[in-house]
Parts: C-alpha cells; sequence; structure tokens
C-alpha cells in the first residue's frame, strides 16, 4: 500500500505593536509552502462477477423449511440446466400430495353443492306454481260465488216465498169457500165452528211461517252471505299475501344460494391455484443453472467490501427469497468498494482509477461509478458505493479477492499550498488571500486555485514560497 505524505503547515503568529503602546495578539497567520505532494489516496475494494445471473426460490405456496442435501462446490463451472443443489423433497412432497387430495374434495363438494343448489330451485318452482294455482282457486270460487251462487240463493229464497204466499192464498181461498158453504147449508152451529176455527188457525200459522221465513232470509243475505262473501275475499287476499311472501322469500334462499355457489368457486380457484403454485415451486426447489459459468455461492451483493459470503453445506437452510447462488462469467469481473466521507474529495464519478490485485502485483485500469448519495450501512461515517468498470479482460484474478483501488496516481512536484482558511472566495471576482505586505499589513491578492489536499490547497498566480497569509479576514 503506498504512504500518502502530505505536509501540515503550522500557524505562524505574528507580532506587532500597537499604537498605543499596548502589546495585542498578533493575527494568526501561516507562510506559503512548497510542497512535493503524493496526489495517491487508495480504497480497498473486492473483485465482484461483471457478468452474472443471480438464483434464488421465490416460494408461492410452500411456507416449510427448505434444508439442503448437497450443493455444487463454489467456484465449479457448470452449464446450462445443472443441477445446483439438492434439498429435501419430503416434507414437500407430503404437503403437494395432501393440498392434490384436498382439491379433489373440494371438486366433489363442489358438484355436490351445485346439484343441491339446482334441486332446491326445482322445488322453489314448483312451490311458486302450487302457491299461484292455489290463489287462482280462490279467486275462481270468490268469482263463482259472486256471480252464481249469491244468485241461485236468491232465486231459491223467491221461490221458497211463493211457495208459501200460494199455499197461504190456497187456505184464504178454502176458508172462504168454507164460510159460503157453511153459511148455505144445514149443518149445524158447533160443526162450523169446529172448521172454520181450524181453517183460521192453519191460515194464522201459515202467515206467522211466512214471515218467520222473511226474517230468516233477511238474516242470510244481510249476515251470513256478507260474512260468507268476506271470508272468501279475505281467503284470496291471505292466499295472494302468502304466495308473496313465498316468491320474496325463495327470491332471498336463491341469492344465499347463488352467494354460496359464488363463494364455493372463490374457495375451489384457491385450492387450484394453491396446487398449481405448489407444482411451480417444487420446479423452483430444483435449483437448475439458468446459464453457463462459474457457480459462486451467495449473491452478488456478497461481493463487497465488508460482507461475509455464505458457503451453503450439506444439513443447511436455504433461505426463500435470497440470492442463494450467482452464476458468473469468470473471465469478466469488475470490483466493488465503499468510499467514506472523508476521501469522497479525491473521487468522482467517471474518474480513470487504478486496480491492483493484492495477491500480486496484477494491475488493471478501470472507471469508477460513484453513487450520489451514501448507503444505509452503518459507521462512523457515510460510505459510498462505487462500482469500478475494468478495461479488456480480468485474467489472473477471480471474484472474492481483494483489491486496491487508487483514485490519484503520481506526484505533484514543487507545488505551492496554503491553508483552507487563508483562501477567499467570490463568485464575482474569483479567490483570493491576505499577503503580509513590506510595510507590515496586509494586502489582498487574487489567487488562482488546484486540487485541495485535505486541510490545505494547491495555489497558482504571484505568491512566493516563505510569504505570511493571513488565517480570516483583517481585523477579526
Amino acid at each position: 500500500m503506498r504512504t500518502v505524505a502530505v505536509l501540515a503547515l503550522l500557524p505562524v503568529l505574528s507580532l506587532s505593536p500597537a499604537e498605543s503602546g499596548d502589546e495585542l495578539p498578533a493575527p494568526a497567520t501561516a507562510r506559503v509552502a512548497r510542497r512535493d505532494l503524493a496526489g495517491v489516496v487508495e480504497v480497498p475494494g473486492v473483485f465482484a462477477p461483471a457478468d452474472s445471473t443471480e438464483v434464488s426460490f421465490w416460494p408461492q405456496a410452500w411456507k416449510g423449511e427448505v434444508l439442503l442435501l448437497e450443493a455444487q462446490p463454489h467456484g465449479t463451472f457448470v452449464n446450462a440446466g445443472d443441477a445446483l443443489a439438492q434439498v429435501d423433497m419430503t416434507e414437500f412432497e407430503l404437503a403437494f400430495e395432501d393440498a392434490k387430495r384436498d382439491l379433489v374434495s373440494a371438486e366433489m363438494s363442489r358438484r355436490h353443492e351445485v346439484e343441491r343448489a339446482r334441486l332446491d330451485g326445482q322445488a322453489a318452482e314448483r312451490r311458486v306454481e302450487e302457491a299461484s294455482a292455489d290463489l287462482a282457486r280462490a279467486e275462481k270460487s270468490l268469482e263463482g260465488w259472486k256471480e252464481n251462487e249469491l244468485g241461485f240463493q236468491r232465486r231459491q229464497d223467491e221461490l221458497t216465498a211463493s211457495q208459501v204466499q200460494y199455499g197461504i192464498d190456497d187456505q184464504e181461498a178454502e176458508l172462504n169457500q168454507l164460510e159460503s158453504m157453511y153459511d148455505d147449508d144445514e149443518l149445524v152451529d158447533a160443526t162450523e165452528e169446529i172448521v172454520l176455527q181450524r181453517a183460521r188457525r192453519q191460515l194464522a200459522q201459515s202467515r206467522a211461517r211466512q214471515a218467520l221465513i222473511r226474517d230468516r232470509q233477511q238474516y242470510t243475505k244481510d249476515y251470513e252471505r256478507a260474512l260468507e262473501t268476506q271470508r272468501r275475499a279475505e281467503a284470496v287476499e291471505s292466499k295472494r299475501s302468502a304466495l308473496e311472501d313465498l316468491r320474496r322469500k325463495l327470491q332471498l334462499d336463491a341469492e344465499a344460494r347463488r352467494d354460496t355457489l359464488a363463494r364455493g368457486e372463490v374457495a375451489l380457484a384457491k385450492k387450484r391455484r394453491h396446487v398449481d403454485q405448489l407444482d411451480a415451486d417444487r420446479e423452483s426447489l430444483m435449483l437448475l443453472a439458468p446459464r453457463a459459468g462459474v457457480l459462486l455461492h451467495g449473491g452478488v451483493e456478497a461481493f463487497r467490501p465488508g460482507a461475509t459470503r455464505p458457503d451453503h453445506l450439506r444439513g443447511g437452510r436455504l433461505a426463500a427469497r435470497t440470492p442463494l447462488f450467482t452464476i458468473a462469467d469468470p473471465d469478466r469481473v469488475t470490483v466493488r468498494l465503499a468510499i467514506p466521507e472523508s476521501k469522497l474529495e479525491h473521487a468522482r464519478d467517471g474518474m480513470g482509477v487504478q486496480v491492483e490485485a493484492q495477491a500480486g502485483t496484477r494491475a488493471f485500469v478501470g472507471t469508477l461509478a460513484l453513487a450520489r448519495y451514501p448507503s444505509a450501512a452503518a459507521g462512523s461515517e457515510a460510505q459510498f458505493d462505487g462500482l469500478v468498470s475494468l478495461e479488456g479482460r480480468s485474467s489472473g484474478v477471480v471474484v472474492g479477492m481483494h483489491a486496491q483501488v487508487v483514485l490519484g496516481a503520481g506526484a505533484d512536484e514543487s507545488r505551492l499550498v496554503l491553508p483552507v482558511a487563508a483562501v477567499h472566495q467570490d463568485e464575482d471576482v474569483g479567490a483570493w488571500c491576505w499577503v503580509r505586505a513590506e510595510s507590515g499589513s496586509f494586502e489582498r491578492t487574487s489567487i488562482e486555485l488546484g486540487e485541495r489536499y485535505g486541510s490545505e490547497v494547491v495555489v497558482e498566480g504571484t505568491l512566493s514560497e516563505g510569504q505570511d497569509v493571513l488565517l480570516g479576514q483583517p481585523g477579526q
């Protein structure tokens, strides 16, 4: 590793007497120095795959553990379709068979449910038809009662009244005949009186019976027949209301059956999807190589500074939704690094860098791609992820080897430097500093700035080595 040698500038305190004769603290100053600046900044890195494909297991339904029985060793070259590992499938196969049996049972229950719904629907239609027919019979009976039966009874009443009246008329005629006959014959008065008295009583009874029949008919007409009409009308309305209630109830039952069938269809679809997902999980558990290349244990993120690469051994558990293996091109690598914020001023996106393999003297040239924001890694200072794309083939190194990334190479000979605290800048007039003149006062002098090295900055312009410069502004 190279040593970065940057000499620190120590402030020199200049003392000058005050006009009043009292001694005041001299302003803090520093001298312009000429340095041999070593501009090399090195950051550790790790060789990582540049062209690779990660292999992981993303189960859709399987939630059990995945026990590893055997895995291809790290660094093995594999072809597309080769098995990378073998896992214990015992628990998975039991769960898969149970899911298929559950699906068969659900499909059978579904068929029974559909058939029961069909039969219930037919029974409901028959109940509606029977209730409708019963209502029609009641309506027809009411119509027949009003249009026919009441007319028949009125005619019967008229016939009965006529018969009674005819009997009374006959009795009156007979009585009149008896009275005329008895007036002319020579029968004894006692016999006449008996016969006439009996005829008069029979006539009176017939008239009383006529009045009774008339009253009874009036009662039957006003009450019993009206009550029967009302009863029949109420029976029709009751059957009509019962039919409407039945239809509403059967409609609710039909909606409930449709909802049950819909829910059953969703539940059956879930079971089918569960079986399909387990079938897909079984295929993904085969862990086959998607391409040819060198097999690496762990994902791409395992090949970065500070990361620990997993080593999949027999008896281990494979984590789901995590990169387990990486298939990489063995001849194409890149370098991953993390640049601390203290060295960020020496790095920029797109700059050329030099990469040295720690295991030997092999060096490469590459281009740095630098993240704009720090990573989430914890530490005393923020870290910015970097990726170095190497030029050409990267023979002589393998993924996982450590490297040193040189962010600046060579040395700047005999450069004048100033402390950063002595430099002032303005967008309109540029940069300047305060330089001590021969009179002892400080004069403003324009300067041109170069690279910055820590607390110092390279300057160009009219300055000379050994001149005093003011740290800060005059009067401070």
